[in-house]
């Protein structure tokens, strides 16, 4: 089935009187179930069609709305909390409304991949096959566990403390290096 629906806004000063023609088109049913990280969405969803725009709001992942036919692009994001943090997620999703419809929508987790590495050594030096052992820091800056493998390329004998290490965001952990 389907509905009288009018998309569009009317800017109006107080007191002004401006005669205006509003044409009702078919309206059809749009059903949204929204999700991020298994939990149902609690909030507000933007619509964009032709520079209008306007928000429903969700309640446990259902929002609904009548619309004229057209192309609409659904805009939401929400804040979890992983691992300490705040995780963004979000969606920008694009239908084309040609009749009452249904869409379930999970949103994309933002994912920040950022390691960093910082000597904590002073300058070394040493003479041809000595041994000397560098201290690093590593930390992942990043939103999401990682797994780290540390390997050397070149003419140096390098061997590390830890070959590989899975590094939960906010952490840091020690690695030691040695170079012959």
């Amino acid at each position: 089935g389907y509905f009288a629906s009018y998309l569009g806004h009317i800017n109006l000063k107080i007191g002004e009187s401006v005669p205006y023609n509003i044409y009702l088109q078919k309206g059809y049913d749009l059903n949204i179930f929204i999700t991020y990280s298994n939990i149902t969405y609690n909030g507000y969803v933007t619509l964009i069609s032709n520079n209008s725009y306007f928000s429903i709001r969700v309640i446990n992942g259902f929002g609904s709305i009548y619309l004229p036919m057209g192309y609409y692009t659904i805009n939401a994001s929400a804040m979890n909390e992983e691992y300490g943090m705040n995780v963004e997620y979000y969606t920008n999703y694009t239908i084309n409304l040609t009749g009452s419809k249904t869409i379930n929508i999970k949103m994309v987790r933002n994912t920040i991949h950022d390691i960093k590495m910082v000597d904590l050594s002073p300058t070394l030096t040493g003479k041809v096959g000595e041994n000397l052992t560098y201290v690093i820091t590593v930390k992942n800056s990043g939103n999401i566990p990682e797994n780290v493998t540390f390997e050397s390329t070149g003419p140096w004998n390098v061997s590390f403390s830890q070959k590989n290490m899975e590094i939960y965001p906010g952490e840091s952990r020690i690695l030691k290096v040695n170079v012959t």
